[in-house]
């Protein structure tokens, strides 16, 4: 219950979420991949079964069930998924989504595209640090948590 309270909240406050996030630093580019009926089913890292028709994602670093906004830049199209699966590991690819997220992002015809990422996370100093070493970059400095 409360995942889905989170989750909707996230939803609700994306446009502000991902301005925020830009601002902060916590974009990556790079390229995403789909997948469909070959994980169609089976147990994904998460536990829950991979589902093709959902807004999930792959990503070798970010938390479970976080939400991040994929944008395709050359299209201007986005969507939100979850992160329910460990991959891509190595190679250019940054992601992993699901056939739905494809759709979504006009990329079923190429089967690859070039993506933005923008989780759309708790915005605390805390949670901050932490993105930024999952994301593995560097903390900009006009962005480093001051003690209050």
């Amino acid at each position: 219950m409360l995942r889905g309270i989170v989750a909707a909240c996230l939803l609700v406050s994306s446009v502000s979420a991902t301005a925020l996030c830009q601002e902060a630093g916590l974009q990556r580019e790079g390229l995403a991949a789909y997948f469909a009926k070959e994980l169609h089913g089976r147990r994904t890292y998460s536990g829950e079964r991979c589902d093709m028709w959902d807004l999930t994602c792959a990503h070798p670093s970010l938390p479970m069930d976080t939400v991040v906004r994929v944008t395709n830049p050359v299209t201007s199209q986005y969507c939100d998924v979850r992160v329910v699966d460990r991959g891509p590991f190595g190679g250019a690819r940054i992601i992993d989504v699901s056939y739905a997220a494809a759709k979504e992002l006009g990329m079923l015809a190429d089967g690859v595209c070039p993506v933005v990422l923008t989780p759309l996370i708790d915005l605390s100093p805390d949670t901050l640090t932490t993105y930024w070493e999952l994301f593995d970059f560097a903390m900009p400095s006009s962005a480093q948590p001051t003690a209050p």
